[in-house]
């Protein structure tokens, strides 16, 4: 009850501070230009909207969060209330996910003008998209200001754009298998150009492993750089 009870919290904040406004105009403009693109270009360029999508959504916009918090002193004030580390992460997670999936089934369906399979679409979605979230928390709660926080990211950001170098074909190695996001890239790819099942299942397994990696790595930090600086016992 405490995590859907933040879950609507985070919602609502998004929602006051202009999150849903901002993202239906950048969900319009995508439907718009894969629309005045030719069928072919269009399917080809789909899968890499929908994945940067949830990129830039979850890893900056949970920092500037985060960020936001700090500087009102929100962060520290969620140190006396019963919700958990695990439970603060799981909402923030799911509440920005949730825009991703909303934005992604409408690109899909408005802006692509060919069949797709909206499983693999939302597999490859709703897992893709909390490894930014919790990723981009991480480097947010280590960070003390937001220039810090863009350069960190900067930094980091070509380990998640891997995927998209192999896709435009720039290069390839096998250690890309181990990209976070590859997995992600795959099941978009194949929700519009089919995929066989065993790599469905393989990307599946390969973000859901990255998910619970990242979000451990997200609660221990919670617990360093804000539990713990704040002496308080969870």
């Amino acid at each position: 009850m405490r995590a859907l009870a933040a879950i609507k919290a985070d919602m609502l904040f998004q929602y006051r501070h202009g999150f849903y406004a901002v993202y239906f105009l950048i969900t319009v403009f995508y439907i718009v230009l894969l629309r005045l693109l030719p069928p072919e270009p269009g399917t080809f360029l789909a899968p890499v909207l929908l994945f940067t999508d949830p990129a830039v959504l979850g890893f900056f916009f949970v920092g500037g969060l985060v960020l936001f918090e700090r500087k009102q002193n929100l962060l520290e004030g969620f140190l006396v209330t019963p919700l958990r580390p695990g439970e603060y992460l799981l909402a923030k997670a799911l509440s920005l996910s949730l825009i991703s999936l909303g934005t992604s089934l409408a690109i899909a369906w408005l802006g692509v003008r060919v069949p797709f399979n909206p499983l693999l679409l939302l597999t490859g979605v709703s897992l893709t998209a909390p490894i930014f979230t919790l990723v981009g928390f991480t480097l947010a709660v280590r960070s003390r200001t937001l220039n810090s926080f863009i350069l960190v990211s900067f930094l980091l950001t070509p380990v998640f754009v891997f995927p998209l170098a192999e896709y435009f074909g720039l290069f390839t190695h096998p250690l890309l298998y181990l990209a976070p996001g590859r997995g992600g890239m795959l099941l978009l790819v194949g929700s519009f150009r089919g995929i066989s099942p065993t790599d469905a299942a393989l990307s599946t397994l390969s973000l859901a492993f990255w998910v619970v990696l990242a979000f451990l790595w997200a609660k221990k930090s919670f617990y360093r750089y804000v539990v713990e600086r704040g002496m308080v016992s969870w």
